[in-house]
């Protein structure tokens, strides 16, 4: 029988509107918790782009940031 590889929901509850270094900081903690190679997906918000988003592409090398196509209806 071959086992089947799962993966995780994890989330960061913040009562404000957030930031670009607010999703940093999720991002970052992502990170920390979860060993191996991490994908994250994305909107395309100017919360999920930026300095803060675009220093933890170049410094963290296990993570894979991806964005949803503009418009996907299916």
């Amino acid at each position: 029988m071959r086992q089947r590889k799962t993966g995780t929901v994890e989330y960061l509850l913040f009562y404000d509107k957030i930031g670009q270094e607010e999703v940093a900081l999720f991002l970052r903690e992502l990170l920390r918790r979860l060993p191996g190679l991490l994908i994250v997906l994305l909107d395309n918000s100017t919360t999920h782009n930026g300095r803060p988003i675009e220093q933890l592409r170049r410094w963290h090398r296990r993570r894979r940031i991806e964005h949803f196509p503009g418009y996907a209806p299916d």
